[in-house]
């Protein structure tokens, strides 16, 4: 698999890092490409990557690629993954893929239409632990799930490379998509109420956010964010007959606690380098994603059947009403109506963990 990386950032060197733990005969990495050629170049040196490229329009050229890794800022991902599409390049792309929930339609029709392979790269739910859980609740082992709690403390504003303008920058669009993904993979429903509050820099962008969603058959979760301060990083998963807890760090765990019973998971891939060293914790569970992206490729499939598009629609659904709530409040919760506060909390009132 003839891979190309659109984006120079620290996310794009860790996936690049992971890469170049694997089979080179089956990843190899053949361009580079950025807005900012210097960049380009010099992210080509650091990875021997032969072909740079200082704009996108040069870079979907190139017809040696055969999958993009897209990890531009997260405003500029829906044209730059649209330009990819349009060159028939399969694409894999940072979540969230846009900020607009219709730029992502948009961009799935695209890539339907066009028959080209296209992914979201949620990559926690790709690690063998997370099918795990997946089979014990469908199993029933912990009854009917009725609460969700996670938390995602992380210090990713001041990451080098990382844009911290605008509300592409924030911590939403950073980590809370993660939890996001969690939440409606546990649920796998859309929740009736959402209600957020959060903080902001004197940027005028989210650096932590507070998530509560109740949903219509009575059950709730709690969702917590940090772009600051570094602290949890796990989940709780309660049920009727028991509970799962996630360990941290929730993006890349391989162990989890089923009704007091420890259980760890293994990446499940063959010695991978352990002397890599990442810009993010446990980045080497990119290595699971890289992988089942270029099975589904070869074997001729447009969408990932473990993270389906149908699933990102969803997810994109939902980061676009979080975001719209926590900025139309701006930190004030009084602006939200006293009526719909009482309500809400008088539902959440004997729950709340």
């Amino acid at each position: 698999m003839r891979w190309g990386i659109y984006g120079t950032g620290c996310i794009a060197e860790d996936f690049c890092k992971a890469l170049g733990c694997m089979d080179q005969s089956l990843h190899e990495i053949v361009a580079v490409g950025c807005d900012d050629s210097k960049a380009a170049s010099e992210f080509g040196k650091k990875f021997k990557i032969p072909n740079t490229y200082g704009c996108c329009e040069e870079f979907v050229r190139n017809k040696n690629i055969d999958v993009v890794y897209v990890s531009s800022p997260v405003g500029d991902r829906y044209e730059d993954c649209y330009l990819m599409i349009q060159y028939n390049k399969h694409v894999l792309c940072e979540a969230p893929c846009a900020l607009r929930a219709e730029e992502c339609f948009s961009l799935i029709e695209f890539a339907r239409r066009n028959k080209v392979f296209f992914m979201e790269g949620i990559w926690m739910c790709f690690l063998p632990i997370f099918r795990h859980i997946k089979e014990e609740i469908d199993q029933g082992t912990i009854g009917d799930v009725k609460y969700f709690d996670a938390a995602l403390f992380f210090d990713v504003l001041h990451k080098e490379k990382r844009s911290t303008t605008g509300i592409s920058g924030g911590c939403i669009s950073n980590i809370g998509v993660y939890l996001l993904w969690l939440v409606q993979f546990v649920f796998r429903e859309n929740p009736e109420h959402v209600l957020t509050i959060g903080n902001f820099t004197s940027n005028g962008i989210d650096e932590a956010c507070n998530i509560i969603l109740l949903y219509q058959n009575g059950s709730k979760a709690s969702l917590s964010c940090h772009s600051k301060l570094k602290g949890r990083a796990d989940a709780w998963i309660y049920g009727t007959n028991g509970s799962i807890y996630i360990h941290p760090p929730l993006w890349s765990t391989n162990k989890i606690t089923i009704n007091s019973v420890e259980t760890e998971i293994p990446l499940g891939l063959a010695n991978p380098s352990t002397d890599v060293e990442f810009n993010y914790p446990e980045s080497m569970g990119f290595i699971c994603q890289a992988e089942l992206v270029r099975h589904w490729i070869r074997a001729g499939f447009t969408e990932s059947p473990l993270h389906t598009l149908t699933q990102t629609q969803a997810v994109s659904r939902l980061l676009e009403t979080v975001r719209e709530k926590l900025y139309r409040s701006r930190n004030d919760f009084s602006t939200v109506p006293v009526e719909e506060q009482l309500s809400f909390f008088e539902k959440m009132r004997c729950t709340i963990i």
